[in-house]
């Protein structure tokens, strides 16, 4: 027969171990996010002076103070990226233009050199044949 002691360890045991599980399903759900949580703290304290400056030229309306606040930070965030991205855009379509030439013929043949390699030579060279001529799913991406 068990003690009074013995069952209170074991529920503290437990109990332990359910929070364990929890902060660790905690912890896998929040991982992807963590950037962009640290990135708003710090946005957030980093623009705390300027907020309560806005708060007190604007006599203390909080809803108008936090409208043009959160514009600015968008305004500040938003528009360089935005910047970037047609940048990036734009550089993209120059390397596909640039690299047309080089595309356009299509895949290579297979490299004589293939075919002498021991053991694998003849089977490698027989799948680069069917993969180049769209005979399997990844040559219909050619």
């Amino acid at each position: 027969m068990q003690g009074i002691g013995t069952v209170l360890k074991d529920e503290r045991l437990l109990q332990v171990l359910i929070i364990g599980l929890l902060v660790v399903g905690c912890w896998l759900v929040l991982a992807p996010f963590f950037t962009a949580i640290v990135f708003s703290a710090v946005v957030g304290i980093s623009t705390w002076p300027a907020y309560e400056w806005l708060l007190r030229r604007l006599h203390g309306r909080i809803e108008l103070a936090s409208l043009l606040a959160c514009a600015a930070v968008l305004l500040l965030a938003v528009a360089p990226l935005s910047l970037l991205l047609m940048s990036l855009v734009d550089g993209l379509r120059l390397a596909a233009r640039l690299l047309e030439p080089v595309i356009a013929p299509g895949p290579a043949p297979v490299p004589a050199w293939i075919e002498t390699l021991p053991l694998v030579g003849a089977e490698l060279s027989r799948w680069w044949q069917q993969v180049t001529s769209g005979q399997t799913p990844a040559g219909e991406l050619l």
